[in-house]
Parts: structure tokens; C-alpha cells; sequence
């Protein structure tokens, strides 16, 4: 049973759960018994944050792009008025 009735928020938990799980058979440890002190834990998670920020910005110009496109598309399927 799902403890949750977000289909998102299930979503999510289970790639946390497909993640951690990946990470324990890589790195031979969990989280918890991970030996990282304070310092590399949030060196690490400003890495992951500016991975994630060069995927967002990817994403962007790529919507920006597709939505020029179809700016183009829709003037010239309407042809010139004049």
C-alpha cells in the first residue's frame, strides 16, 4: 500500500528508494553510516544542486527553442495577409 495518495510524491519515493539502493551496492554503505563529515556532505549537495541547475537551464533553452519553432511554423502556415 502506497503512504501516500500522490501519485508524484509516490513517484519520487520510489526513485529515492532505486537511488539509495544503487548507492549502497556502489559505495558499500548507506547514508547513515557513511563516513563523510559535515563539510564533504554539503560540498557533495552543492554539487548535485549545480548538476540539477545545468539540467534546468538545458530544459529551458530547448522549451524556449521548440516554442520559436512554433512561432515560425504558425506565421508562415498562415501565409502573408498583404
Amino acid at each position: 500500500m502506497n503512504k501516500t495518495k500522490d501519485d508524484i510524491v509516490t513517484e519520487l519515493m520510489n526513485q529515492m528508494a532505486d537511488r539509495s539502493n544503487r548507492g549502497i551496492l556502489k559505495y558499500k554503505t548507506t547514508m547513515k553510516t557513511a563516513k563523510m563529515n559535515q563539510i564533504q556532505a554539503i560540498e557533495n549537495a552543492i554539487e548535485e544542486v549545480l548538476d540539477c541547475a545545468v539540467y534546468l537551464k538545458k530544459a529551458v533553452h530547448e522549451m524556449k527553442l521548440e516554442e520559436e519553432e512554433n512561432l515560425i511554423d504558425l506565421e508562415n502556415f498562415g501565409g502573408t495577409d498583404e
